[in-house]
C-alpha cells in the first residue's frame, strides 16, 4: 500500500492494549500514545507506563554496565494481570511521580482477596513480580503455570 509505513513493534503490556471480541477472541493492540490536541495547543499533560514498568528499569543507574532486559516484561505482564483483576493498576492512586519513587522501595504488589481468584492465580503472580531479576523464574515455567481452559458458550 503506498503510503502506508509499516514497522516491527512490540506491544506496551497494559490492560488498555487488550481488545476482547464479542465472540471471547483476545487481540492485542497498541495505539501508542494518541491524543487530541485540537482544544490544547500546548500539548498533553500525561505521563506514560509509570505504574507498570518494572524496578530495575526505573532504578537503571548504570545501563551501560548493567542493562535491564527482557525480563522486565515479565514484571509488566503480572502489573497487567493485577490492573485486569483490580480494575486499576498498583499505585494507580498516587501521582505517576511518586509512584515511580514507590516502585522500587515498595514490596510486591499482591491480590486484594486471594480467596476471589483460581488457587494458580496468586502463585503465577508471585513468580511475575519478582523484583531481582536474577531471582526471576523463566517465562517458560511462569508460563506453565496458567491454567486456561477453553471458553465455555
Amino acid at each position: 500500500m503506498a503510503g502506508v509505513v509499516r514497522r516491527a513493534h512490540t506491544v506496551r503490556a497494559a490492560a488498555a492494549n487488550i481488545l476482547l471480541c464479542s465472540d471471547g477472541r483476545c487481540k492485542l493492540a497498541d495505539f501508542g500514545v494518541a491524543a487530541l490536541l485540537a482544544n490544547n495547543p500546548v500539548g498533553a499533560y500525561s505521563f506514560i507506563g509509570t505504574y507498570w514498568m518494572a524496578p530495575e528499569v526505573i532504578d537503571n543507574k548504570s545501563a551501560s554496565i548493567n542493562p535491564y532486559d527482557m525480563k522486565s516484561d515479565i514484571w509488566s505482564m503480572g502489573i497487567v494481570c493485577l490492573e485486569l483483576a483490580h480494575v486499576t493498576p498498583p499505585l494507580s492512586d498516587v501521582h505517576p511521580m511518586k509512584a515511580l519513587l514507590q516502585i522500587p522501595l515498595n514490596d510486591p504488589p499482591t491480590l486484594n482477596d486471594p480467596s476471589r481468584w483460581s488457587p494458580h492465580f496468586a502463585p503465577f503472580l508471585s513468580r511475575c513480580l519478582v523484583k531481582t531479576p536474577v531471582c526471576l523464574y523463566s517465562i517458560l515455567y511462569i508460563l506453565s503455570l496458567i491454567h486456561i481452559s477453553e471458553p465455555t458458550r
